[in-house]
């Protein structure tokens, strides 16, 4: 391990270079050997300057290391020891802080240096580092030429080595071509062997079978390399070879799909690539889809959207999953375009694929429903895609004594909803269905009550800040038993009601309404069956005007309506539209006004009550009074 401590300790004793520090640390790293051998090459007889130096790690060491140790590459001290071994049997050679000796290696052919560098703190042996020595002059052997194509199915390839340079003595190169990486595309076969030029020959060859592999795919590419262990120099290793494609290339094409929305459990449009023939190795493709009425993420969805065809193969799908729901609608498409992914492939001949989306969802509208005993309710079957003809559809209702549907509707060509008349006929429930072929049918629950009311007296209430205001409740017409409502306030922070009120069997409740703050709301009551009323709720400091009952008379005067409210008495006038009443009467809810005679139309009513003044817009209607008939 080497710490930064020991990078500084390597720095310190390079600057105090021929001390007693050297050595620093044991030599390490991977060295190797460079011939240093000048144009043409290394050549028997001539020096050679040999030079050892470490091979650089693949990448540098990070600056500063975080968490490791640095590793710089090793650098010669002067008191390391290099002892070179030449490998042709000459004896071994030791130096010291050197890196570069000269040696002649006496004959021809391959030599296999290695190092070993030592000091008292360890050593290192680098590997064999191979080294052609040739001739003097040196002879050479190339492929001529040293590229090759033919068309796969020529059967074999004859390669040509020539020789040339000193041709007087012997030279002897192998050559090999070992099996493709992936046996399964071979179309060449295994070959290896030697061949040795007689002194003044030129010119040698050897074949190599090849085979028509009778599917379509690229050109096999490919090669076949030369060496020689004699000093004989080659300056092309080896020679390509091209198989070009004799097969012809496949076509291709894409169907259309129609394919159901789906319910529970979704459909998936798959879309079927097809090819004419196989193709040697695997073929991918990529389908990409293109909204048309359908869109992406909310009709279909798109994740799935490659397939492969394996070699000997001709068909894959692609499949886009189909986002169901319930709703009626129209067929919906969109579109996919496929692709061939990597070098190789089929000729497209159609390759686009629509699909259509087959709406597979009706519904009988309303959902849901509540009307009373003997009311009738038109009813809509929608089935989304308009039929080409007439279809006539059969309808049941769950619990025909409650409600009546007719057997059957029938929906117009190129429509796509028709609708339908329900009788209610005595208080519960009901469902209605459809059945339409290959549908999905959502059925429509009807609820029937009897028709009831709740009568608020008044109608409307007012209430200062702090104080209650009460209001009575009854149903009509009266129930034979005790019924509990919910009670709610639109605004409970102006007027709170507690949450349930029970009136009684055949009589009357009394609502009592606190008053809060200033403001108006509603208070809604809810019978069991789930029928709304309400009561308009005044909140103010001063006097407050809830109602006028009746809100018309006569516009010849001379008739009486109240004026329900808070903090109405003596001091308060009342006019309608621009005519004072002739007379105003205070009692314990409200006013007895006098309406004087007006002009038929709707009015303001304005109460005035000392400094408080209050307008009710449109609130009042005078009316020409019926004439008796004569006799």
């Amino acid at each position: 391990m080497r710490t930064e401590f020991l990078a500084l300790a390597l720095f310190t004793a390079s600057a105090l270079y021929g001390q007693s520090s050297c050595p620093t640390q044991a030599p390490f790293g991977l060295w190797i050997i460079s011939p240093g051998c000048p144009s043409p090459g290394c050549i028997a007889g001539s020096p050679l300057h040999l030079t050892t130096y470490e091979l650089p790690p693949p990448a540098p060491p990070p600056q500063p290391c975080p968490g490791m140790p640095c590793e710089p590459t090793y650098s010669l001290q002067p008191c390391d020891k290099v002892t070179w071994h030449f490998g042709d049997g000459t004896p071994d050679v030791t130096v010291t802080g050197q890196a570069t000796i000269t040696h002649t290696y006496a004959a021809a052919g391959v030599y296999s240096p290695h190092v070993t560098i030592s000091n008292t703190l360890g050593s290192i042996q680098g590997p064999p580092s191979p080294i052609t020595v040739a001739s003097n002059p040196p002879t050479y052997v190339d492929f001529s030429p040293a590229a090759y194509t033919v068309p796969e199915n020529a059967g074999s390839i004859t390669f040509t080595l020539v020789r040339s340079g000193n041709l007087t003595t012997t030279a002897t190169v192998h050559y090999q071509h070992d099996l493709y990486f992936n046996s399964s595309l071979e179309q060449a076969e295994a070959i290896s062997g030697d061949l040795t030029f007689a002194p003044g020959e030129t010119m040698k060859s050897f074949t190599m079978k090849i085979f028509d592999d009778h599917v379509y795919t690229a050109p096999f590419t490919d090669s076949v390399s030369l060496s020689a262990a004699d000093g004989t120099l080659i300056r092309s290793s080896s020679a390509q070879f091209i198989l070009t494609e004799v097969t012809p290339q496949p076509t291709a094409t894409v169907s259309d799909v129609r394919v159901a929305e789906g319910t529970a459990t979704p459909n998936t449009a798959d879309i079927v690539v097809t090819m004419s023939a196989p193709i040697s190795g695997t073929v991918e493709f990529l389908g990409v889809p293109a909204d048309g009425t359908a869109s992406a993420g909310s009709d279909y969805s798109v994740y799935n959207d490659v397939c492969d065809i394996p070699g000997g193969a001709v068909q894959c799908v692609i499949h886009f999953p189909i986002v169901n729901d319930d709703v009626p609608e129209p067929d919906e498409i969109f579109t996919v375009k496929v692709h061939t992914l990597g070098w190789v492939g089929p000729r497209f001949v159609r390759d686009t694929a629509t699909v259509t989306i087959v709406n597979d969802d009706a519904a009988i509208m309303p959902r849901s429903q509540q009307i009373a005993t003997g009311a009738r309710l038109t009813l809509t079957l929608d089935i989304g895609q308009p039929p080409p003809s007439p279809l006539t559809v059969p309808l049941q209702s769950s619990s025909p004594e409650v409600l009546e549907v007719p057997p059957s509707v029938t929906i117009a060509a190129g429509e796509s909803t028709a609708g339908f008349t329900a009788h209610a006929l005595q208080a519960g429930r009901s469902r209605v269905t459809a059945t339409v072929p290959a549908m999905n049918v959502s059925a429509s629950l009807i609820t029937v009550i009897d028709a009831v009311s709740v009568v608020a007296d008044p109608a409307a209430a007012a209430a200062r800040p702090g104080s209650d205001t009460t209001v009575s409740l009854s149903f009509q017409p009266p129930r034979a038993t005790a019924q509990t409502v919910s009670l709610w306030s639109t605004r409970p922070d102006v007027a709170a009601v507690a949450d349930a009120l029970t009136i009684p069997a055949g009589g009357k409740a009394t609502l009592t309404i606190h008053g809060l703050a200033n403001g108006t709301a509603t208070i809604w009551i809810v019978t069991a069956d789930g029928l709304s009323f309400s009561v308009e709720v005044t909140v103010a400091d001063g006097a407050t005007v809830a109602s006028i009952d009746p809100p018309n008379a006569p516009a010849n005067g001379g008739s009486s309506v109240m004026l329900l409210g808070q903090g109405l008495d003596a001091r308060c006038s009342v006019v309608f539209g621009a005519v004072s009443a002739p007379a105003v009467t205070p009692f314990v809810g409200g006013l007895v006004v006098a309406v004087p005679p007006h002009a038929p139309g709707v009015v303001d009513v304005t109460v005035a009550c000392g400094s408080t003044r209050i307008v009710l817009p449109n609130a009042f209607t005078f009316f020409n009074p019926r004439r008796r008939a004569a006799g």
